[in-house]
Parts: structure tokens; sequence; C-alpha cells
């Protein structure tokens, strides 16, 4: 996806535009509400109903990469 590997200063924006470019047109309706959690270096992601069990599941299966979660069909995961 990217000529550089994904580091944690650029995760976030990384994530989300694997995320926009060619994720969210398959998953934005059927998982409204749901955790995804995208590693932006491979375009994989995982989609859980709970975010820690996006978080947990994909650091199970990418231990050394980082991943920026997202709730489906909303502006952020999670609001203070």
């Amino acid at each position: 996806m990217f000529d550089t590997p994904t580091t944690i200063d650029n995760v976030g924006e990384r994530g989300q535009a694997v995320y926009d470019a060619n994720i969210r047109h398959l998953v934005e309706t059927a998982h409204h509400g749901k955790f995804i959690a995208v590693e932006p270096d491979s375009g994989d992601y995982i989609i859980r109903d709970r975010i820690v069990d996006a978080m947990l599941d994909m650091k199970a299966k990418w231990p050394h990469a980082y991943s920026h979660i997202i709730r489906i069909g909303y502006e952020a995961a999670i609001i203070l």
C-alpha cells in the first residue's frame, strides 16, 4: 500500500486513507456501529462488535504492526 512502513506517528492518517479508499464501501451498510481495526501496510482488517476485541484480534494477527481503529459509520471510535 505504501512505500515506507507505517509508524506510530502516521498510523491514523494511513489507516483512515486505506479505509476510505478500499474498505468503507464494503462494510459501511452491513456493519454499521461495529469496530474495525485496519492494518495500513497490508490493507488487512478485522471487524468486531467490541473495540477491545478488534484491537486484540488484530494484534494477535499482526503482532509487530500498528493498526487504526474506526467505528464504522461514525467520525470517531470513542467520544469522551
